[in-house]
């Protein structure tokens, strides 16, 4: 007795669809895969109550641009020391001066936190500009707290923070007109010290974990996708 099998159909052409399937399901899975890691670094710098624009810094590509079984994800920070910070946690010091200077909401409100300028590479620096509140309100009381810690505030100006108007004198001269309100600008401090929020290498080792199961999903697509 003789059995054998036989293959209906091309192989030739068989053999194509298989690996096309292959290459489109891998890419699609390992697109998947670096997505999801992606969002779910945004998301913990979201859940870590941490500006728009760090959790946007997360980005990702993959290559190369069409189907391949050799696809690969990348997912990068363009904000490398604020993540790695938050990750590890770490204690911030002052690199000149002594204190660090911390912008407080009234201060952040009449935009004494935006100034900048262009340092190497193109990247913009932010610092808490002391000076332009000192030229709007005149000097800053300097009131200490416990820690060591200093409060500089302006006296007498608006509630809205107004600038101190000039009014005509009777008899001639000017005299400065004030507010009524004491305000906070900002806090100063020996050092910061950055508790850990982030979970870099956890979120990296789950996407490791979930990175098969997501491939073979994307070739089972694929197949269907073929078959109908």
């Amino acid at each position: 007795m003789k059995i054998g099998a036989a293959l209906e159909g091309d192989l030739r052409k068989i053999m194509t669809r298989e690996i096309s399937v292959l290459r489109s399901g891998i890419k699609s899975g390992t697109q998947t895969a670096t997505d999801n890691l992606k969002e779910k670094l945004r998301a913990q710098v979201r859940a870590a109550g941490l500006p728009q624009s760090v959790q946007k810094a997360w980005q990702s590509k993959v290559y190369p641009k069409g189907d391949s079984m050799g696809a690969a994800g990348l997912v990068f920070s363009k904000a490398t020391r604020i993540h790695a910070a938050f990750d590890a946690g770490a204690s911030i010091s002052p690199r000149n001066g002594q204190w660090l200077v911390i912008p407080l909401p009234a201060a952040r409100r009449l935009k004494f936190d935006v100034s900048y300028s262009r340092s190497r590479g193109g990247k913009p620096r932010h610092w808490s500009d002391v000076d332009a509140a000192v030229r709007r309100f005149g000097s800053l009381r300097r009131v200490p707290l416990k820690g060591g810690r200093i409060l500089l505030v302006a006296d007498g100006v608006t509630a809205s923070g107004s600038r101190r108007k000039v009014r005509q004198a009777k008899g001639g001269g000017t005299v400065q007109g004030v507010g009524n309100v004491s305000m906070p600008l900002f806090l100063l401090v020996k050092r910061v010290r950055l508790g850990k929020r982030l979970d870099i290498g956890g979120a990296a080792a789950q996407a490791g974990r979930d990175f098969m199961g997501h491939v073979l999903a994307g070739i089972d697509a694929a197949d269907r996708r073929v078959k109908e």
